[in-house]
């Protein structure tokens, strides 16, 4: 088992302000799986992710990821797992403007220190098998969306993850390119990774292995 949550629970505010973002969750995911999660906005999907990418600690529960309890990993240790384990890939892309591609990609990369051939040879390789070499050294104001957006699956995949986190990843893309997002997302699962979407639309959703729905917090 790849992931699974005990009983999590998060909390925002206090007294008459205070909102269960998650209630009482648990939730079991097989390692190879395609995971897409659907629920109304509120619903506690995003809180979600956040939970499983080790950015929001639980207020109650257990996180366990491939035996690691990451609910009682301090800040640091924290950040290791993710850099180590999670790939991001979010609605608005988060690429920065003033960084060419090949920076943009190669910023987790410097994080855990790897060697500048050994960033260059994954760079490349990552680049070529989205079709994007020619956008090495552009920045990202000269990209359309579905480039941008690709450009934030390869800095993803770029540290080889066990576990993508995509946040709406077609939200701000037109259908043709949406599509060929889901396509990609795809690919990566069925060569091994691990994915994990949360998404509005239902026939994007249906595009993975397995569905679950979310409503105030829990499962529906």
């Amino acid at each position: 088992m790849l992931i699974k949550l005990n009983n999590i629970s998060v909390e925002y505010g206090k007294g008459n302000t205070q909102i269960m973002a998650l209630n009482n969750f648990s939730l079991e995911v097989e390692q190879g799986t395609f995971l897409s999660i659907i629920g109304k906005s509120g619903s506690g999907k995003s809180t979600l992710l956040n939970v499983l990418g080790g950015i929001r600690k639980p207020d109650y529960g257990e996180y366990i990821y491939q035996d690691q309890l990451v609910n009682k990993m301090n800040d640091g240790e924290a950040a290791k797992f993710r850099n180590k384990n999670i790939g991001f890939v979010v609605q608005h892309f988060a690429l920065i403007q003033e960084k060419t591609v090949y920076d943009n990609i190669a910023l987790p990369l410097i994080y855990q220190k790897i060697k500048k051939n050994e960033i260059n040879k994954r760079i490349d390789y990552i680049l070529d098998k989205l079709s994007i070499s020619e956008k090495k050294y552009a920045y990202p104001s000269q990209l359309s969306g579905g480039q941008c957006q690709r450009v934030a699956i390869a800095r993803a995949l770029v540290t080889k993850p066990t576990l993508i986190l995509a946040d709406e990843p077609t939200g701000a893309l037109d259908e043709e390119n949406g599509k060929k997002i889901i396509r990609l997302l795809k690919q990566i699962n069925e060569q091994g990774t691990t994915v994990i979407m949360v998404t509005h639309d239902l026939e994007l959703a249906k595009q993975g292995t397995k569905i679950i729905k979310m409503r105030d917090g829990k499962l529906e």
